[in-house]
């Protein structure tokens, strides 16, 4: 029997989504020596994800009863939204994939990873898309294996970002 179940998140998953990517927030604050930072990061609320529903789709990770969870049963998620390449048609844009450290190496991001892959495939998309901070070695060397391409290295781009104040001075 596997240790793990994937399933498309619901409703009730929203708050532990949302711990979850707190927790991945922070971790990443504190690898770059940000970590008095991290209270003032986060703007996402189990609110917002509940309200903004509709512009992503996610998968859950959740413990087998038998094995040594914490005491909340999720273990890992999985955030993706669905968009469209000028290049290439429908694709999908992998925003946040997790597993609780404890649970890692076990397989289940690989199968995390697989079972977005599949809802992405099924949905017609011929590209899955992501970015990694360029010191996650680790995190780069997983998605190589899963035959990722490195598209800075490959094709020089560059990823840009209009933060809100520029976004709304721009709009203006």
């Amino acid at each position: 029997m596997s240790e793990f179940t994937i399933r498309r998140a619901d409703e009730e998953d929203k708050e532990e989504i949302y711990r979850m990517c707190v927790v991945n927030i922070c971790a990443t604050l504190r690898q770059k020596e940000l970590a008095k930072f991290s209270d003032d990061v986060v703007t996402t609320t189990p609110e917002s994800l509940r309200r903004d529903r509709k512009f992503y789709e996610s998968f859950v990770v959740e413990a087998s009863p038998n094995t040594d969870a914490a005491s909340k049963s999720l273990i890992g998620y999985a955030l993706y939204y669905y968009s469209f390449s000028s290049w290439d048609g429908r694709s999908a844009f992998l925003n946040d994939i997790y597993v609780c450290p404890k649970h890692r190496g076990k397989g289940i991001g690989s199968t995390l990873l697989k079972r977005v892959a599949q809802d992405v495939v099924e949905n017609g998309c011929v590209l899955l898309e992501w970015c990694v901070l360029n010191y996650n070695t680790s995190a780069i060397e997983f998605y190589k294996s899963k035959g990722a391409i490195d598209l800075t290295e490959t094709d020089r781009i560059h990823v840009y970002r209009l933060p809100t104040e520029s976004l709304e001075k721009l709009a203006k």
